[in-house]
């Protein structure tokens, strides 16, 4: 019997990652980095819906298939007037042309594109 969580086979560690939820995927990388290298990389099969925005809060919202949960992610840019989405990543535009950008609210870093305004091209 294993007495160490960190020593638990690595198959059996891969089994089990590949049955979560984005959100906690993210939690069983963070237990210790034997369970971070056998976790499977980040799920594109399991879709995440974005409800609807609700004015002058930072964070958006989104309902998870598999778990049944609504999860929020903290995101400055929130205050964008409109949103889409496809794959994972999210275009984010506001009304006045301040800002337009790519990001990946699921992914574990959180990757953003800083697009170019597009009053600015030729």
């Amino acid at each position: 019997m294993v007495r160490n969580w960190a020593e638990l086979p690595q198959e059996l560690l891969q089994l089990c990652s590949q049955r979560l939820c984005p959100k906690n995927l993210s939690a069983f990388r963070a237990v210790c980095r034997s369970w971070q290298s056998a976790a499977v990389k980040e799920r594109s099969d399991i879709p995440w819906l974005m409800l609807t925005d609700k004015n002058g809060i930072p964070w958006l919202e989104f309902f998870c298939l598999s778990c049944q949960q609504v999860h929020k992610k903290l995101l400055p840019e929130t205050m964008a007037n409109g949103y889409f989405s496809s794959r994972g990543w999210v275009l984010m535009t506001s009304r006045g042309r301040e800002f337009h950008m790519l990001k990946n609210p699921m992914s574990r870093y959180s990757h953003t594109i800083k697009l170019p305004l597009w009053n600015k091209f030729p």
